[in-house]
């Protein structure tokens, strides 16, 4: 059984990555050699998934500082700690 907290801006951070996905996946698919765009997607959500997760929840998310859901990705190392100074609200 999972220590994980559920994520309550699920939605926010799917639209977030979406978006991001949107904006380089042609670019993404020419310099990985994909031609197909579903393969591009997965192969753009396994290498840059964590990155987008970590950008979103530690630093965009306005309920960072209470979330129990970036909370226990970090007990977890599903997240990486932050290394520069805390985000300017």
């Amino acid at each position: 059984m999972s220590n994980q907290k559920p994520c309550h801006k699920l939605t926010d951070l799917l639209q977030a990555e979406t978006e991001v996905i949107k904006r380089h996946l042609q670019h993404h698919k020419w310099y990985q050699h994909i031609t197909d765009e579903n393969q591009g997607v997965i192969d753009f959500g396994e290498k840059y998934g964590w990155i987008m997760r970590e950008m979103y929840c530690g630093y965009a998310c306005p309920e960072r500082s209470t979330c129990g859901y970036l909370e226990s990705l970090k007990l977890n190392g599903r997240l990486m700690e932050q290394t520069s100074p805390e985000p300017i609200d």
